[in-house]
């Protein structure tokens, strides 16, 4: 669920977010304890659960097109950040809350997209044949963010994640680059084993839906707490549709269960109305077909 927190940064804070190598000079990471509002490269936790320590709720990513974020829980869910696509670095300038001046006059973007009790966009929880298990971790937690050679990866470890009478470890990493709107997830069990898995994509009343083989898009307004103008968001999902036999609506979210994998990929993407290219349900759902 996205939240706002006043944050007072003070000039020690005034920091930027970590920039790829040369040819994904347009992608970005970040990663800090709200308590010395230092980059770092990995966070381990015993408890698992930092989410209120950790600045802006775990580690995120971004490129040209969009921002993505964990949350340093067991949720599971990857929330978006909007861009306008006129700023690079706004996940360095604002540290994924901007202000209100920053909107209007410098055309940042918005932590309007509401996660709530979903995996979000492309979020990742298990599944025990009746219901979504959280990734709750029983022997901690590990964070880690860098470069790849194309732009810049978040990943999140949940480790002893309690699963049929047993306890898994799973890996979930998100690599975007600056030259492909689609994020890419890639998920696996640490150890090899097969496992059932949820993800998808969520939605709220009024959104318009589209679906195909082996992908879901979904486009509409996100009751953001934030905001009395939300912005339109568009969301999309691109999954292998052997890997996922079934397509559920919960009447919040469009959910994907697996069939015993000990690892998948889809990719994911989002745009809204602050853009000027994919900023109407038209032109996004035509790009995601």
């Amino acid at each position: 669920m996205s939240r706002h927190f006043l944050l007072v940064i003070t000039a020690a804070a005034l920091f930027t977010a970590v920039s790829c190598s040369e040819s994904g000079r347009h992608c970005y990471y970040s990663q800090f304890r709200r308590s010395d509002s230092l980059q770092v490269a990995e966070v381990f936790s015993p408890v698992g659960n930092e989410v209120n320590a950790m600045g802006h709720h775990g580690p995120a990513v971004d490129n040209r097109f969009m921002a993505l974020r964990f949350y340093f829980d067991g949720r599971g869910a990857i929330d978006v950040y909007s861009k306008s696509g006129k700023i690079d670095n706004e996940l360095g300038r604002w540290l994924w809350y901007p202000s209100a001046e920053a909107q209007a006059e410098e055309g940042a973007g918005c932590d309007e997209y509401y996660v709530g009790k979903t995996v979000g966009l492309g979020g990742v929880r298990l599944w025990d044949g009746e219901q979504e298990v959280r990734l709750d971790a029983t022997a901690g937690r590990r964070t880690i963010v860098g470069r790849t050679k194309r732009g810049a990866f978040m990943e999140m470890i949940s480790y002893g994640v309690p699963c049929q009478e047993d306890t898994v470890d799973i890996s979930v990493r998100v690599d975007v680059t600056d030259r492909d709107r689609w994020a890419l997830v890639t998920v696996r069990e640490l150890n090899g084993k097969p496992l059932r898995f949820a993800t998808g994509i969520n939605y709220h009343p009024g959104s318009q839906i589209r679906q195909g083989e082996g992908w879901l898009a979904v486009w509409g307004e996100h009751p953001a707490d934030v905001s009395s103008h939300p912005a339109p968001i568009g969301g999309a999902i691109r999954f292998d549709p052997e890997q996922f036999p079934e397509v559920e609506d919960t009447g919040t979210a469009f959910r994907l269960i697996s069939k015993p994998l000990p690892s998948f990929s889809t990719r994911i993407v989002a745009a809204s109305t602050r853009e000027d290219k994919l900023n109407s349900a038209d032109r996004f759902f035509a790009f995601v077909e």
